[in-house]
């Protein structure tokens, strides 16, 4: 069952919900729940369906998940209307929506983001171009971190030549290979910082996507969530061992894993990396290496 198919599967229980079909469409949200376990947007209205179904004990049990796992205030309602005494029904007046009722849920809502015992995050615009500007400057920082000491190393003279001898006529000439300038050495450096950073990130984003941990339902959303985790692990693994260990909390923290699928994640992480770390080098090392090699052949001024 895909998300496609799930999304009808739930319009299906808001149908049959609305007909009086309550034993059908709790089938209906029972096999959701199988699919798609601790979604508020799915557990309620079964809720909604056990008391119409005259289940009052199983919809006290659902409520009090509700209350407890999300702090839902529906299912407070809910739970103080099915503990408070209800006038009788006028016959042949059709059943209510699951809409109509206090609180009631919006089963035309995508339920599938919500997967953790917290609100699906909908973030606004404004709050993503913050998130990118402070991610952006957090990685600045860290560049400008590394690449201070060098400038300011080559400035005053730490990398400077030591001078030359005067000319020996006995000694014969010999012209040294160039060698490659600070320039270079920086740039490298930056753009290894960078794709080491990008593969990271494109290495957890696959390993989550495909266990289905994801948080957001858009790419955007997703891949800011993800750059963020990353990075903040990536500042916890410069702390030896116990920054490690830490950064394994967080990731566990951050997408809701078990300790089994903690340890699946962090196996395919280091397996995925390496896999494209390997390509990587076979790719980039040769082509780094022959620019040196020709920059070394220029004949020295």
């Amino acid at each position: 069952m895909d998300a496609q198919d799930s999304t009808e599967k739930f319009k299906e229980s808001k149908t049959l919900y609305q007909q009086g079909r309550f034993r059908e469409a709790l089938e209906v949200l029972t096999a959701l729940d199988r699919k798609y376990p601790r979604t508020k947007n799915i557990l309620y209205p079964m809720a909604l369906c056990l008391d119409k179904i005259d289940c009052q004990g199983e919809a006290l049990d659902l409520c009090d998940r509700l209350i407890q796992e999300f702090g839902d205030p529906r299912a407070v309602e809910l739970k103080r209307r099915i503990q408070t005494p209800q006038a009788p029904t006028v016959a042949g007046q059709p059943p209510a929506p699951p809409g109509a009722a206090a609180g009631g849920p919006d089963l035309a809502s995508d339920f599938l983001g919500e997967r953790k015992p917290r609100p699906v995050p909908q973030p606004p615009a404004a709050s993503s171009k913050r998130t990118v500007l402070i991610i952006v400057g957090v990685v600045a920082a860290l560049l400008l971190l590394v690449v201070a000491p060098l400038v300011i190393g080559a400035m005053s003279g730490g990398l400077s030549q030591p001078p030359t001898p005067p000319p020996d006529a006995a000694a014969p000439e010999v012209t040294m290979p160039g060698l490659p300038s600070l320039n270079i050495l920086i740039l490298i450096g930056l753009v290894f910082l960078v794709l080491t950073f990008v593969v990271s990130c494109a290495c957890l984003y696959f390993v989550m996507n495909f266990m289905g941990h994801l948080q957001y339902d858009d790419l955007n959303g997703n891949l800011l969530d993800v750059a963020k985790c990353q990075l903040i692990m990536t500042l916890l693994s410069l702390i030896p061992i116990i920054g490690w260990i830490f950064a394994l909390i967080y990731l566990s923290k951050h997408f809701d894993l078990s300790c089994g699928e903690l340890v699946i994640a962090f196996i395919a992480l280091v397996v995925l990396n390496g896999v494209v770390w390997f390509i990587l080098s076979a790719i980039f090392g040769t082509a780094i290496g022959g620019a040196l090699s020709m920059y070394s052949l220029q004949p020295a001024l």
